[in-house]
Order: structure tokens, then sequence, then C-alpha cells
């Protein structure tokens, strides 16, 4: 991939997902790549969904390192470049969905202030609830001691099911199929549309809608690739990271996780019922864990803690 200095010339720029394709999470990166085709920026996109280029990790690195231009990922995996971003990922962050609207833009600023000189924050999108999936219904978390759990490799969920009991795998999401099929994990950590569009759910047919964390997302661009770009070129992709709506992609998720998993009832998926005090066990059981977890995380947690905690305050 070239660039030439001429602020006419097309940086054609090279996006990794693991969206599968037709899934609202690729419709809203389309969209974002849209509004920067219409600012007349001279930029266009080669778009690999479906994990083309590998997964989140892989892609990660290959988008610090240049060979990728923007990576879309989820939080879990950018902690491993910005470890203060663990807090959009500790269980029940949020208390609700609307508290999720609200913070999470206020929490944009502080969030691309983190990257510094390793990459370029453009958008934080939402991702969508996490729950659990198993093959053999699950009600409590002592539900899941003794088994094999895929989770994203990071230490919140690996201490939160750890402490329940379980053995945390932690795992790329794309490969959480296959995991479940040569028997490596038994239940997964994963948005609940996501189990269905991988054809997780075929073995991990019962889904309990723990809600125990909402996952966050990032759109990221290499400063390799910042470097090269003209000024209408930035501001044009600044721009259309700042013009995303985050409540109305909330609210695109939340109609979107309720039509995947009645397609995948068709197979035999099954949702559990939780009763008030199952919840509020899943709730405390996630709730243990922070000090330590925030105690041992590298960075300076602390002042974007406080942060967080004061936009949370002003969502009241």
């Amino acid at each position: 991939m070239t660039f030439a200095a001429s602020s006419t010339s097309v940086a054609t720029l090279k996006v990794a997902s693991i969206s599968p394709e037709g899934s609202v999470w690729s419709q809203q990166a389309i969209d974002f790549m849209d509004k920067v085709r219409e600012s007349g920026a001279d930029i266009e996109f080669e778009y690999f969904l479906n994990a083309q280029l590998g997964n989140q990790p892989d892609t990660l690195k290959s988008m610090l390192s240049g060979r990728v231009d923007i990576w879309i990922g989820v939080m879990p995996f950018l902690s491993a470049v910005t470890p203060e971003v663990t807090l959009f990922t500790m269980p029940y962050a949020f208390d609700n969905i609307d508290e999720v609207k609200c913070v999470v833009p206020k929490m944009k600023a502080p969030a691309a202030d983190l990257a510094g000189d390793k990459y370029k924050l453009l958008a934080v999108v939402p991702v969508g609830v996490q729950d659990v999936a198993a093959a053999e219904p699950i009600y409590k978390p002592e539900d899941l001691a003794g088994k094999k759990v895929r989770v994203a490799p990071l230490p919140s969920t690996m201490a939160f099911f750890g402490s329940v009991g379980a053995t945390a795998q932690p795992l790329p999401g794309a490969e959480t199929a296959s995991a479940l099929q040569t028997g490596l994990v038994e239940a997964v950590d994963l948005n609940p549309a996501f189990v269905v569009l991988t054809g997780s759910h075929k073995i991990a047919k019962y889904h309990t809608p723990t809600n125990h964390n909402y996952n966050i997302g990032a759109y990221a661009i290499s400063m390799r690739t910042w470097a090269k770009l003209d000024d209408a070129q930035k501001a044009a992709l600044i721009k259309a990271g700042d013009e995303l709506d985050f409540a109305k992609q909330v609210d695109e998720l939340a109609a979107f996780d309720r039509q995947v998993p009645a397609k995948g009832a068709a197979d035999g998926m099954e949702t559990v019922t939780l009763s008030a005090e199952d919840n509020e066990t899943w709730r405390q059981a996630g709730l243990a864990i922070w000090d330590k977890v925030l105690a041992d995380t590298p960075g300076d947690i602390s002042t974007f803690r406080a942060k967080f905690d004061a936009a949370k305050s002003e969502c009241k």
C-alpha cells in the first residue's frame, strides 16, 4: 500500500474484523466506512470480515505494526496494549442498558488519551451483552464448578469464572465452535447472537442470560498508517467516528440479540429462566473479584476508574 504526498491521492485502508457477514456489527462498520467515503476525503477501504485476516489478537498485532490499517475488535483484547480499558470488561460494570448508553460515550476521550502513540482510537462502539451458554442448563455460578469455560484472554473474565470453580480457557471468539466440538470447552462466555452465528449453539444449546458484562468495542487505526494520511483524510476518519450514534447502535444490537437466538431455537437452543435470587447471586460473584483484579492491573487504573465513576454519577 502506498500513499502519495498529494492530498488528491486515494488512501486504501485495510480493515480487519471477526464480525460475521450480515451481522449488525458488520453493518455498523460499513456505516462508518460509508460516512468516511461521503466526506470526499479520498479514502477507500478493503474490508476483511469473518476473521479472514486472523483472530483479534493476531490482527491487533498486525494493526500495531502497520500490516493492517484499521482494527475492529473488543476491549478485552485491546487491554493487552492499554491495560486500563480492562475496567470496561469488569463483570457488572454497568447497572443497566441506559447507563451503558450514557457512560460509554463520555469515556471515549479518556480511552483515546490512553492510546498515546500506540494507536489512534477512532470510535468506541457497543458489542452487546456477554452471557453463558453450555451443553446443560446453568442456573447459578456454582453450576459451572469443574467445567471448562471459554473466556476472553484477560484477567477479569478468568478471575470471575475461576472464582466460581470453573476452569477458564482463554480463546478467541472465532475459535469457540471448534473448541466445543473437540471438548476443549464445555461452556462459553460470549454474546448470545455470536454463539448462534458461529454455530456454537448446536452444542452449547442452553443459553443463560447472566448479562454479566456489556462488551465494548473499538475502531483503532495504526499510527504508521495515520502518519501517511493528509489532514483531510484524518479529519474525515475522526468525524465519522465522532458522529456514530452510540445509543442507536446499542438499540440495534439489542434488537439483533433478540432476533438471532430466536433463530437458534429452531436448532433446539433453549433459554434458561433465572430467578431474581439467581441474578443477584451472579451479580455478587462478579463484584467480588473487582478489588483483586484492578489492584493487579498495570497502568494508571485509579485515574481511569475515577473518570468512569464520575461519568456514572453524571448519568444517574
